[in-house]
Formats: C-alpha cells, structure tokens, sequence
C-alpha cells in the first residue's frame, strides 16, 4: 500500500528528467517517419480512421443481417445502429481531413493517390448513410432499401481495408 504510493511518487522527478534529454536517433527517424509514407499507415489518425471504419462496417453488418434475418425493419435496433453508422463516418472523416492536412502541400506524394481514393470512398459512404438514415426513419422503411444501403457501405468499407493493405511495405522473397 503506503510504500508503493511512496516509491511511484519518488520516481516522478526522475522520469520528467529523463524527458528533457534529446531524442535518440530512433525516435528522430520515427518522427521523420510520421511525415512521410509510414505515418499514412501508422499515424494516429490513419489509426483512428481504420477504427472507425471497423466500427461502422460492424453496425451495418449488424443491420443488414437483422433486416435479412426478419425480412423487416426494427426501429429499436436500425435507429441506434444508423446513429452510430453516422457518428463512425463523422469521426472517420474528420481524422482524414487532419490526416490529409498533415501531409500539407505534397500532391506528389506516394500517398496522396491513397488519400484521394479514400476521399472518394468516404463520398460514397456518405451519400448511403445518409440514404440510410432517411429510410429508417421512414414510416414505413423498405427492407430491401436498407440491405442495399448497408450492402454498398459494408463493400466500401472493404474497399478502404485493402487500400491500407496495399500501403504497407512488402518484402520480397
């Protein structure tokens, strides 16, 4: 208890010292890194934007098997999940735009292809979000309109996966 709490508390001024010390060369070409074609695919907001990505898939996958399943449209269960489809698409976007302000002035990037064709993808993913939020909250949603929608959004949220796939290095044999 009391002398654990006491040796954390001791080791506190030590550590902030040890911060102050320059950056070891790894953790320059790490840096260094951020900035150029690896930071595309291990930055934090490419990481946060595959999450999302990864969140919004599983919600439509949700909803279009509950849908296939009952050959109907469940308010309790399409409303919170188009919700959360939305928010998914928000967040994703805002970490592309910071994302893409990261990279700044560099249309010849290796990257910015990539960039633009997730630009795209989330162009789409918005037009059927959209589409699906105003079919659910239709007073009588058409369950074949929905599976399409979450088809399409589960498809181009694929589409992004192996995009991110296609980013990282491979080693040749």
């Amino acid at each position: 208890g009391v002398p654990a709490i006491g040796m954390a508390q001791a080791s506190k001024p030590a550590d902030a010292k040890m911060a102050q010390h320059k950056p070891a060369k790894k953790d320059m070409k790490d840096m260094k890194d951020m900035h150029g074609m690896r930071g595309m695919t291990g930055g934090p907001h490419h990481v946060l934007v595959m999450a999302y990505r990864d969140n919004l898939a599983t919600f439509a996958k949700a909803l279009r098997w509950e849908v296939t399943r009952t050959d109907s449209v469940n308010a309790d269960v399409a409303l919170p999940a188009v919700a959360e489809m939305k928010r998914s698409l928000e967040q994703m976007t805002q970490h592309h735009q910071a994302q893409m302000k990261m990279m700044g002035d560099a249309p010849k990037s290796p990257m910015s292809e990539t960039m633009q064709h997730t630009s795209s993808r989330l162009t789409t993913l918005g037009e059927h979000v959209t589409a699906l939020d105003r079919e659910v909250n239709a007073n009588h949603p058409n369950a074949k309109e929905v599976i399409a929608h979450t088809t399409v959004i589960i498809k181009e949220c694929a589409g992004m996966m192996s995009m991110a796939a296609m980013d990282k290095p491979h080693s040749k044999k």
